[in-house]
Protein backbone atom coordinates (compact mmCIF):
# COMPACT_ATOMS: atom_id res chain seq x y z
CA UNK A 1 0.00 0.00 0.00
CA UNK A 2 1.10 3.62 -0.98
CA UNK A 3 1.54 6.18 1.62
CA UNK A 4 -1.27 8.39 -0.06
CA UNK A 5 -3.49 5.59 -0.03
CA UNK A 6 -2.51 4.62 3.35
CA UNK A 7 -2.94 8.16 4.64
CA UNK A 8 -6.65 8.38 2.34
CA UNK A 9 -7.76 5.23 4.40
CA UNK A 10 -6.73 6.70 7.12
CA UNK A 11 -8.57 9.59 6.85
CA UNK A 12 -11.68 7.96 5.61
CA UNK A 13 -11.87 6.03 8.98
CA UNK A 14 -10.70 9.09 10.88
CA UNK A 15 -14.36 10.32 9.16
CA UNK A 16 -16.16 7.62 9.84
CA UNK A 17 -15.18 7.48 12.88
CA UNK A 18 -16.38 11.18 14.14
CA UNK A 19 -17.62 13.35 11.51
CA UNK A 20 -17.98 15.95 14.02
CA UNK A 21 -14.13 16.42 13.77
CA UNK A 22 -13.25 19.48 11.99
CA UNK A 23 -11.32 19.68 8.89
CA UNK A 24 -8.47 21.46 10.41
CA UNK A 25 -8.20 18.27 13.58
CA UNK A 26 -8.46 15.55 10.96
CA UNK A 27 -5.44 17.60 8.44
CA UNK A 28 -3.40 17.44 11.57
CA UNK A 29 -4.31 13.85 12.86
CA UNK A 30 -2.98 12.99 9.02
CA UNK A 31 0.35 14.69 9.35
CA UNK A 32 1.09 12.97 12.53
CA UNK A 33 0.15 9.91 10.95
CA UNK A 34 2.78 10.87 7.98
CA UNK A 35 5.32 11.59 10.18
CA UNK A 36 4.74 8.32 12.29
CA UNK A 37 5.05 6.47 8.96
CA UNK A 38 8.25 7.82 7.89
CA UNK A 39 9.85 7.62 11.06
CA UNK A 40 8.89 3.72 10.98
CA UNK A 41 10.56 3.53 7.23
CA UNK A 42 13.50 5.21 8.13
CA UNK A 43 14.07 2.70 11.12
CA UNK A 44 13.55 -0.34 8.70
CA UNK A 45 15.70 1.29 6.11
CA UNK A 46 18.53 1.56 9.25
CA UNK A 47 18.01 -1.94 10.25
CA UNK A 48 18.74 -3.56 6.80
CA UNK A 49 21.77 -1.02 6.98
CA UNK A 50 23.18 -2.45 9.90
CA UNK A 51 22.19 -6.33 8.76
CA UNK A 52 23.92 -5.80 5.97
CA UNK A 53 27.52 -4.18 7.56
CA UNK A 54 26.71 -7.08 10.36
CA UNK A 55 26.83 -9.38 7.31
CA UNK A 56 30.29 -7.89 5.23
CA UNK A 57 31.87 -7.81 8.49
CA UNK A 58 31.00 -11.33 9.32
CA UNK A 59 32.23 -12.29 5.66
CA UNK A 60 35.41 -10.00 6.09
CA UNK A 61 35.99 -11.65 9.90
CA UNK A 62 35.30 -15.30 8.70
CA UNK A 63 37.82 -14.33 5.42
CA UNK A 64 40.56 -13.03 7.59
CA UNK A 65 40.35 -15.94 10.08
CA UNK A 66 40.67 -18.35 6.84
CA UNK A 67 43.43 -16.94 5.32
CA UNK A 68 45.14 -15.58 8.75
CA UNK A 69 48.74 -16.67 8.42
CA UNK A 70 48.45 -17.11 11.97
CA UNK A 71 47.44 -20.19 13.85
CA UNK A 72 43.92 -18.90 15.47
CA UNK A 73 41.62 -20.87 17.95
CA UNK A 74 38.62 -20.05 19.26
CA UNK A 75 37.18 -21.24 22.69
CA UNK A 76 34.85 -21.17 25.06
CA UNK A 77 36.05 -19.24 28.28
CA UNK A 78 33.73 -21.30 30.60
CA UNK A 79 35.05 -24.29 29.76
CA UNK A 80 37.68 -24.16 27.63
CA UNK A 81 36.61 -26.03 24.62
CA UNK A 82 37.20 -25.81 21.02
CA UNK A 83 35.67 -24.08 18.90
CA UNK A 84 36.67 -23.30 15.85
CA UNK A 85 40.40 -23.41 14.03
CA UNK A 86 41.39 -21.73 10.70
CA UNK A 87 43.04 -23.57 8.13
CA UNK A 88 46.81 -21.84 9.01
CA UNK A 89 46.55 -23.73 12.59
CA UNK A 90 45.91 -27.11 10.91
CA UNK A 91 48.41 -27.09 8.48
CA UNK A 92 51.09 -25.21 10.93
CA UNK A 93 51.05 -28.44 13.26
CA UNK A 94 49.59 -31.18 10.45
CA UNK A 95 46.04 -31.87 12.58
CA UNK A 96 42.95 -31.91 10.97
CA UNK A 97 40.21 -29.21 12.08
CA UNK A 98 38.28 -32.05 13.67
CA UNK A 99 41.27 -32.86 16.00
CA UNK A 100 40.92 -30.06 17.66
CA UNK A 101 36.95 -29.36 17.99
CA UNK A 102 35.59 -29.68 21.40
CA UNK A 103 38.65 -30.47 23.12
CA UNK A 104 40.17 -28.52 25.71
CA UNK A 105 43.43 -26.52 25.16
CA UNK A 106 45.00 -28.89 26.95
CA UNK A 107 44.07 -32.03 25.59
CA UNK A 108 44.75 -30.97 21.62
CA UNK A 109 48.05 -33.17 22.37
CA UNK A 110 51.29 -30.73 20.76
CA UNK A 111 51.24 -29.06 24.38
CA UNK A 112 53.81 -30.73 25.71
CA UNK A 113 53.11 -29.19 29.70
CA UNK A 114 49.81 -30.26 30.02
CA UNK A 115 49.66 -28.87 34.15
CA UNK A 116 51.44 -25.46 32.58
CA UNK A 117 49.15 -25.06 30.19
CA UNK A 118 45.94 -25.30 32.64
CA UNK A 119 47.56 -23.21 34.92
CA UNK A 120 47.74 -20.74 31.96
CA UNK A 121 44.12 -20.88 30.73
CA UNK A 122 43.36 -20.23 34.51
CA UNK A 123 45.49 -17.27 34.65
CA UNK A 124 43.96 -15.95 30.93
CA UNK A 125 40.55 -16.10 32.47
CA UNK A 126 41.45 -14.07 35.57
CA UNK A 127 43.91 -11.34 33.65
CA UNK A 128 41.73 -11.56 30.04
CA UNK A 129 44.91 -11.63 28.30
CA UNK A 130 48.04 -13.35 28.54
CA UNK A 131 51.03 -13.76 26.52
CA UNK A 132 53.91 -16.54 25.71
CA UNK A 133 56.94 -15.74 23.57
CA UNK A 134 58.92 -18.57 23.95
CA UNK A 135 56.56 -22.00 23.41
CA UNK A 136 57.49 -24.64 22.50
CA UNK A 137 54.91 -27.10 20.31
CA UNK A 138 54.94 -30.61 18.65
CA UNK A 139 53.48 -30.80 15.40
CA UNK A 140 52.12 -34.28 14.39
CA UNK A 141 55.06 -35.53 13.12
CA UNK A 142 57.15 -35.19 15.68
CA UNK A 143 58.91 -31.43 14.98
CA UNK A 144 59.64 -29.06 17.65
CA UNK A 145 58.29 -25.89 16.97
CA UNK A 146 58.87 -22.34 18.78
CA UNK A 147 55.50 -19.87 18.38
CA UNK A 148 54.19 -17.35 19.90
CA UNK A 149 50.78 -17.23 21.81
CA UNK A 150 48.67 -15.03 22.27
CA UNK A 151 45.14 -14.93 24.11
CA UNK A 152 42.49 -12.49 24.23
CA UNK A 153 39.21 -12.87 26.54
CA UNK A 154 36.37 -10.83 24.82
CA UNK A 155 31.96 -11.27 24.70
CA UNK A 156 30.31 -12.27 21.89
CA UNK A 157 26.30 -12.05 22.63
CA UNK A 158 26.81 -11.73 26.22
CA UNK A 159 29.16 -15.08 25.94
CA UNK A 160 32.91 -14.65 27.10
CA UNK A 161 35.17 -15.89 23.85
CA UNK A 162 39.03 -16.71 23.75
CA UNK A 163 40.58 -16.26 20.75
CA UNK A 164 44.45 -17.46 20.88
CA UNK A 165 46.97 -16.51 17.88
CA UNK A 166 49.66 -18.63 17.46
CA UNK A 167 52.21 -17.60 15.53
CA UNK A 168 55.72 -19.70 14.25
CA UNK A 169 58.55 -18.20 15.42
CA UNK A 170 60.96 -20.78 15.09
CA UNK A 171 63.13 -19.20 12.12
CA UNK A 172 62.85 -15.83 14.17
CA UNK A 173 64.36 -17.94 16.80
CA UNK A 174 66.91 -19.53 14.59
CA UNK A 175 67.95 -15.63 13.67
CA UNK A 176 68.04 -14.47 16.95
CA UNK A 177 70.16 -17.28 17.80
CA UNK A 178 72.98 -17.20 14.81
CA UNK A 179 72.79 -13.21 16.02
CA UNK A 180 73.55 -13.96 19.48
CA UNK A 181 76.38 -16.45 18.23
CA UNK A 182 77.84 -13.96 15.82
CA UNK A 183 77.30 -11.05 19.14
CA UNK A 184 79.11 -13.34 21.33
CA UNK A 185 82.04 -14.01 18.63
CA UNK A 186 82.30 -10.46 18.60
CA UNK A 187 83.14 -9.74 21.94
CA UNK A 188 85.70 -13.16 22.26
CA UNK A 189 87.53 -11.54 18.94
CA UNK A 190 87.07 -8.16 20.76
CA UNK A 191 88.60 -9.58 24.03
CA UNK A 192 91.25 -11.27 22.56
CA UNK A 193 92.11 -8.28 20.28
CA UNK A 194 92.35 -6.15 23.71
CA UNK A 195 94.59 -8.89 24.97
CA UNK A 196 96.61 -8.97 22.13
CA UNK A 197 97.13 -4.80 22.26
CA UNK A 198 97.55 -5.35 25.71
CA UNK A 199 100.22 -7.94 25.23
CA UNK A 200 102.10 -5.83 22.46
CA UNK A 201 102.20 -2.76 24.44
CA UNK A 202 104.12 -4.54 27.22
CA UNK A 203 106.17 -6.51 24.24
CA UNK A 204 106.45 -2.86 22.88
CA UNK A 205 108.18 -1.70 26.86
CA UNK A 206 110.45 -4.82 26.84
CA UNK A 207 111.66 -4.29 23.62
CA UNK A 208 112.30 -0.60 24.29
CA UNK A 209 113.78 -1.20 27.73
CA UNK A 210 116.10 -4.02 26.26
CA UNK A 211 117.81 -1.46 23.48
CA UNK A 212 119.08 0.52 26.44
CA UNK A 213 120.67 -1.97 28.07
CA UNK A 214 124.29 -2.53 27.57
CA UNK A 215 125.10 -5.84 28.99
CA UNK A 216 123.52 -9.20 28.99
CA UNK A 217 123.22 -9.08 32.89
CA UNK A 218 120.98 -5.99 32.65
CA UNK A 219 118.33 -8.50 30.88
CA UNK A 220 117.03 -10.75 32.66
CA UNK A 221 114.86 -8.44 35.33
CA UNK A 222 113.07 -6.92 32.20
CA UNK A 223 112.48 -9.81 30.28
CA UNK A 224 110.86 -11.83 33.72
CA UNK A 225 108.80 -9.01 34.58
CA UNK A 226 107.20 -8.45 31.24
CA UNK A 227 106.50 -12.52 30.79
CA UNK A 228 104.39 -12.78 33.77
CA UNK A 229 102.78 -9.86 32.29
CA UNK A 230 102.40 -11.24 28.69
CA UNK A 231 101.87 -14.75 30.12
CA UNK A 232 99.78 -14.73 33.59
CA UNK A 233 99.03 -17.95 35.24
CA UNK A 234 102.39 -19.43 34.15
CA UNK A 235 105.96 -19.84 35.08
CA UNK A 236 109.19 -20.00 33.34
CA UNK A 237 113.21 -19.32 33.11
CA UNK A 238 115.16 -17.59 30.66
CA UNK A 239 118.29 -20.00 29.76
CA UNK A 240 121.69 -18.58 28.50
CA UNK A 241 124.42 -20.58 26.85
CA UNK A 242 127.73 -19.87 28.86
CA UNK A 243 130.37 -18.42 26.69
CA UNK A 244 131.70 -21.78 26.44
CA UNK A 245 128.79 -22.90 24.94
CA UNK A 246 128.93 -25.90 27.61
CA UNK A 247 126.03 -25.63 29.73
CA UNK A 248 123.20 -23.49 29.98
CA UNK A 249 122.05 -21.22 33.28
CA UNK A 250 119.05 -19.88 34.14
CA UNK A 251 119.10 -15.89 34.34
CA UNK A 252 115.16 -15.31 35.33
CA UNK A 253 112.64 -16.87 36.74
CA UNK A 254 109.20 -15.92 36.89
CA UNK A 255 105.94 -17.69 38.68
CA UNK A 256 106.12 -20.60 40.83
CA UNK A 257 109.46 -21.92 38.52
CA UNK A 258 111.56 -24.41 40.40
CA UNK A 259 114.97 -22.40 42.26
CA UNK A 260 116.68 -26.26 42.61
CA UNK A 261 119.79 -26.29 41.15
CA UNK A 262 119.49 -29.08 39.37
CA UNK A 263 116.86 -27.50 37.19
CA UNK A 264 118.52 -24.24 36.91
CA UNK A 265 121.79 -25.29 35.00
CA UNK A 266 122.14 -28.49 32.48
CA UNK A 267 123.79 -29.30 29.52
CA UNK A 268 122.30 -28.19 25.94
CA UNK A 269 121.50 -31.79 24.55
CA UNK A 270 119.46 -31.96 27.87
CA UNK A 271 116.58 -29.89 26.14
CA UNK A 272 114.75 -31.45 23.15
CA UNK A 273 113.87 -27.98 21.51
CA UNK A 274 117.52 -27.50 21.65
CA UNK A 275 118.15 -30.62 19.99
CA UNK A 276 115.48 -30.15 17.48
CA UNK A 277 115.97 -26.17 16.84
CA UNK A 278 112.82 -25.42 17.30
CA UNK A 279 109.65 -25.25 19.87
CA UNK A 280 109.04 -28.61 21.43
CA UNK A 281 105.72 -28.63 23.39
CA UNK A 282 104.27 -31.14 25.81
CA UNK A 283 100.65 -30.58 25.97
CA UNK A 284 100.45 -33.87 27.43
CA UNK A 285 103.12 -34.77 30.11
CA UNK A 286 101.97 -38.28 30.72
CA UNK A 287 102.65 -38.72 27.00
CA UNK A 288 106.05 -36.41 26.42
CA UNK A 289 108.49 -36.60 25.82
CA UNK A 290 110.01 -34.73 28.66
CA UNK A 291 112.77 -32.91 28.50
CA UNK A 292 115.48 -34.64 30.37
CA UNK A 293 116.88 -31.27 32.25
CA UNK A 294 113.46 -30.95 34.24
CA UNK A 295 114.67 -32.65 36.99
CA UNK A 296 111.18 -32.44 38.74
CA UNK A 297 108.88 -33.18 36.03
CA UNK A 298 105.84 -30.40 35.38
CA UNK A 299 102.41 -31.35 36.56
CA UNK A 300 101.06 -29.21 33.30
CA UNK A 301 101.50 -28.74 29.84
CA UNK A 302 105.02 -26.95 28.95
CA UNK A 303 106.81 -25.48 26.40
CA UNK A 304 110.98 -24.79 25.19
CA UNK A 305 111.66 -22.57 22.85
CA UNK A 306 115.26 -22.17 21.38
CA UNK A 307 116.56 -18.92 21.51
CA UNK A 308 118.28 -18.61 17.65
CA UNK A 309 119.39 -15.23 15.89
CA UNK A 310 121.26 -15.75 12.64
CA UNK A 311 121.40 -19.25 12.88
CA UNK A 312 123.60 -19.36 16.20
CA UNK A 313 122.02 -20.66 19.94
CA UNK A 314 121.46 -18.78 22.28
CA UNK A 315 119.72 -19.98 25.01
CA UNK A 316 116.10 -21.09 25.85
CA UNK A 317 112.67 -19.84 26.55
CA UNK A 318 111.05 -22.28 28.81
CA UNK A 319 107.21 -21.74 29.64
CA UNK A 320 104.84 -24.06 31.85
CA UNK A 321 100.87 -24.01 32.49
CA UNK A 322 100.49 -22.86 36.30
CA UNK A 323 99.16 -26.27 38.19
CA UNK A 324 95.95 -24.05 39.58
CA UNK A 325 94.88 -24.25 35.65
CA UNK A 326 94.03 -27.83 34.79
CA UNK A 327 91.73 -29.27 32.44
CA UNK A 328 90.31 -27.79 29.47
CA UNK A 329 91.32 -24.37 30.35
CA UNK A 330 94.71 -25.60 30.69
CA UNK A 331 94.78 -26.90 27.09
CA UNK A 332 93.61 -23.53 26.06
CA UNK A 333 95.81 -21.09 27.73
CA UNK A 334 98.73 -23.57 26.11
CA UNK A 335 97.09 -23.29 22.87
CA UNK A 336 96.36 -19.26 23.22
CA UNK A 337 100.18 -18.66 24.75
CA UNK A 338 102.15 -20.33 22.04
CA UNK A 339 101.70 -17.53 19.20
CA UNK A 340 102.55 -14.86 21.38
CA UNK A 341 105.63 -17.32 23.19
CA UNK A 342 106.55 -17.49 19.98
CA UNK A 343 106.90 -13.54 19.29
CA UNK A 344 108.38 -13.14 22.56
CA UNK A 345 111.36 -15.16 21.88
CA UNK A 346 111.93 -13.40 18.67
CA UNK A 347 112.08 -10.17 20.08
CA UNK A 348 114.48 -11.82 22.52
CA UNK A 349 116.68 -13.69 20.48
CA UNK A 350 117.30 -10.20 18.45
CA UNK A 351 117.78 -8.31 21.96
CA UNK A 352 120.42 -10.86 22.84
CA UNK A 353 122.38 -10.75 19.99
CA UNK A 354 122.70 -7.07 19.50
CA UNK A 355 123.51 -6.84 22.99
CA UNK A 356 126.07 -10.06 22.54
CA UNK A 357 127.68 -7.82 19.47
CA UNK A 358 128.11 -5.07 21.36
CA UNK A 359 129.69 -6.10 24.32
CA UNK A 360 131.71 -7.87 21.87
CA UNK A 361 132.63 -5.24 19.84
CA UNK A 362 132.91 -2.78 23.01
CA UNK A 363 135.50 -5.48 24.50
CA UNK A 364 137.49 -5.35 21.32
CA UNK A 365 137.88 -1.54 21.61
CA UNK A 366 139.40 -2.31 25.25
CA UNK A 367 140.88 -5.45 25.44
CA UNK A 368 144.51 -6.72 23.34
CA UNK A 369 143.08 -9.11 20.72
CA UNK A 370 146.12 -11.60 21.45
CA UNK A 371 146.01 -11.86 25.36
CA UNK A 372 142.77 -10.78 26.03
CA UNK A 373 144.36 -8.09 28.48
CA UNK A 374 142.93 -4.55 28.58
CA UNK A 375 144.85 -2.66 26.12
CA UNK A 376 147.08 0.58 26.40
CA UNK A 377 143.71 3.10 25.96
CA UNK A 378 141.45 1.47 28.55
CA UNK A 379 144.67 1.37 30.69
CA UNK A 380 144.72 5.19 30.53
CA UNK A 381 141.07 5.55 31.28
CA UNK A 382 141.44 3.62 34.42
CA UNK A 383 144.18 5.15 35.54
CA UNK A 384 142.65 8.47 35.00
CA UNK A 385 139.36 7.31 37.12
CA UNK A 386 141.53 5.58 39.69
CA UNK A 387 143.32 9.26 40.45
CA UNK A 388 140.17 10.30 40.91
CA UNK A 389 138.96 7.83 43.32
CA UNK A 390 142.32 8.05 45.23
CA UNK A 391 142.23 11.62 45.56
CA UNK A 392 138.52 11.10 46.81
CA UNK A 393 139.36 8.61 49.52
CA UNK A 394 142.59 9.61 50.27
CA UNK A 395 144.39 6.28 49.12
CA UNK A 396 147.27 5.39 47.13
CA UNK A 397 147.29 3.26 43.74
CA UNK A 398 150.55 0.99 42.52
CA UNK A 399 151.22 1.24 39.51
CA UNK A 400 153.89 -2.06 38.35
CA UNK A 401 155.47 -1.75 34.30
CA UNK A 402 156.74 -5.10 33.44
CA UNK A 403 158.49 -6.23 30.13
CA UNK A 404 159.93 -10.11 29.30
CA UNK A 405 163.21 -10.40 29.60
CA UNK A 406 165.69 -11.18 26.14
CA UNK A 407 161.85 -11.73 24.35
CA UNK A 408 163.75 -10.31 20.71
CA UNK A 409 165.94 -13.53 21.20
CA UNK A 410 163.01 -15.72 22.38
CA UNK A 411 161.36 -14.59 19.11
CA UNK A 412 164.87 -15.23 16.58
CA UNK A 413 165.17 -18.79 18.34
CA UNK A 414 161.64 -20.02 18.58
CA UNK A 415 159.72 -18.31 16.50
CA UNK A 416 157.02 -15.76 16.41
CA UNK A 417 153.80 -18.15 17.16
CA UNK A 418 155.71 -19.24 20.19
CA UNK A 419 156.54 -15.82 21.19
CA UNK A 420 152.81 -15.37 20.90
CA UNK A 421 152.06 -17.92 22.96
CA UNK A 422 154.25 -17.32 25.54
CA UNK A 423 152.14 -13.74 26.03
CA UNK A 424 149.11 -15.59 25.93
CA UNK A 425 150.66 -17.69 28.92
CA UNK A 426 151.71 -14.49 30.59
CA UNK A 427 148.49 -13.04 30.33
CA UNK A 428 146.71 -16.12 31.97
CA UNK A 429 149.19 -15.87 34.87
CA UNK A 430 148.35 -12.21 35.58
CA UNK A 431 145.18 -13.27 35.40
CA UNK A 432 145.35 -15.98 37.93
CA UNK A 433 148.16 -13.80 40.51
CA UNK A 434 146.95 -10.23 40.90
CA UNK A 435 144.12 -9.47 43.04
CA UNK A 436 140.33 -9.50 42.09
CA UNK A 437 140.68 -5.53 42.11
CA UNK A 438 143.54 -5.11 40.26
CA UNK A 439 143.93 -4.46 36.35
CA UNK A 440 146.32 -6.14 34.10
CA UNK A 441 146.95 -4.33 31.02
CA UNK A 442 148.98 -5.20 27.59
CA UNK A 443 150.93 -1.85 27.38
CA UNK A 444 152.37 -2.95 24.08
CA UNK A 445 154.98 -5.77 22.43
CA UNK A 446 156.14 -7.42 25.57
CA UNK A 447 155.10 -4.43 27.75
CA UNK A 448 152.65 -5.02 30.68
CA UNK A 449 151.12 -2.61 32.94
CA UNK A 450 149.41 -3.81 36.24
CA UNK A 451 147.19 -1.40 38.15
CA UNK A 452 146.87 -2.01 41.88
CA UNK A 453 144.36 -0.02 44.01
CA UNK A 454 144.89 1.02 47.43
CA UNK A 455 148.14 -0.27 47.47
CA UNK A 456 151.61 1.63 48.88
CA UNK A 457 154.89 1.45 47.80
CA UNK A 458 155.99 -0.97 49.86
CA UNK A 459 152.49 -3.36 49.30
CA UNK A 460 153.17 -2.80 45.35
CA UNK A 461 157.09 -3.92 45.40
CA UNK A 462 156.24 -6.47 47.60
CA UNK A 463 153.17 -7.81 44.41
CA UNK A 464 155.75 -7.08 41.92
CA UNK A 465 158.42 -9.39 43.87
CA UNK A 466 155.95 -12.36 44.00
CA UNK A 467 154.82 -12.32 40.71
CA UNK A 468 158.95 -12.12 39.08
CA UNK A 469 159.52 -15.08 41.19
CA UNK A 470 156.60 -16.81 40.24
CA UNK A 471 156.52 -16.74 36.55
CA UNK A 472 159.50 -18.48 36.74
CA UNK A 473 157.38 -21.75 36.68
CA UNK A 474 155.14 -20.30 33.97
CA UNK A 475 155.44 -23.85 31.69
CA UNK A 476 154.79 -22.99 28.31
CA UNK A 477 154.66 -26.17 25.49
CA UNK A 478 154.40 -25.33 21.73
CA UNK A 479 154.56 -27.63 19.17
CA UNK A 480 154.57 -31.01 21.73
CA UNK A 481 158.11 -29.02 23.30
CA UNK A 482 158.47 -27.19 26.53
CA UNK A 483 159.74 -23.77 25.86
CA UNK A 484 162.75 -22.23 27.88
CA UNK A 485 161.23 -20.79 31.14
CA UNK A 486 161.69 -16.55 31.38
CA UNK A 487 162.30 -13.43 33.89
CA UNK A 488 161.05 -10.37 34.16
CA UNK A 489 162.27 -6.93 35.13
CA UNK A 490 159.46 -4.84 36.49
CA UNK A 491 159.36 -0.77 37.53
CA UNK A 492 156.58 0.87 40.06
CA UNK A 493 155.27 3.92 40.79
CA UNK A 494 152.65 4.80 43.41
CA UNK A 495 150.23 7.60 43.35
CA UNK A 496 150.78 10.04 44.63
CA UNK A 497 154.13 9.13 45.95
CA UNK A 498 155.65 9.83 42.58
CA UNK A 499 153.13 11.72 40.87
CA UNK A 500 149.48 12.72 40.94
CA UNK A 501 149.14 12.77 36.86
CA UNK A 502 148.99 10.04 34.32
CA UNK A 503 152.27 10.98 32.50
CA UNK A 504 154.38 11.16 35.44
CA UNK A 505 153.41 7.93 37.15
CA UNK A 506 153.72 5.68 33.85
CA UNK A 507 157.51 7.73 33.08
CA UNK A 508 158.45 7.28 36.56
CA UNK A 509 157.54 3.58 36.70
CA UNK A 510 159.51 3.14 32.88
CA UNK A 511 162.07 4.75 34.31
CA UNK A 512 162.14 2.56 37.02
CA UNK A 513 161.97 -1.03 34.76
CA UNK A 514 164.71 0.53 32.07
CA UNK A 515 167.55 0.98 35.66
CA UNK A 516 165.71 -2.55 36.40
CA UNK A 517 167.25 -3.72 32.58
CA UNK A 518 170.70 -1.74 33.12
CA UNK A 519 171.25 -3.34 36.64
CA UNK A 520 171.41 -7.00 34.90
CA UNK A 521 167.20 -7.78 34.53
CA UNK A 522 164.78 -10.48 36.74
CA UNK A 523 164.33 -7.78 39.36
CA UNK A 524 162.17 -4.94 40.92
CA UNK A 525 163.04 -1.58 41.33
CA UNK A 526 161.20 1.41 42.66
CA UNK A 527 161.11 4.78 41.46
Amino acid sequence: MSNDRAVGFGVGLLAGADKAKTKAELNGELRDMRQLIAQLNALETKHKRIERRLTASEVRYRRLFETAQDGILIIEAGTGEITDVNPFLSKMLGYAKGHFLGKRLWEIGFFKDIAANQQAFHELQDKGFIRYEDLPLETKDGRSMDVEFVSNVYTVDGDKVIQCNIRDITERKLTEGKIKQVHETLLVSNKKLEKRNHQNHILSEMRELLQTCSTIQEMPPIITNSASKVFPNTGGALFLLNNSRTDLQSVGRWGAFSEDVDDNIFKPDACWGLRLGRIHRVADIKIGPICPHLKHPPSAPYICLPLIAKGDILGLLHLRIEPSVSGEDSWSAFIELEEMLVLFAEYLSLSIANIKLWEKLADQSIRDPLTGLFNRRYMEETIQREILRAARKQTKIGIVMADIDHFKKFNDTQGHKAGDELLVKLADFFKLKIRGSDIACRYGGEEFILILPESSTKDTYKRAEYLRAEVKNIKVIFKDQLLPSITLSMGIATYPDHGTELNDLIRVADTALYEAKDKGRDRVISG
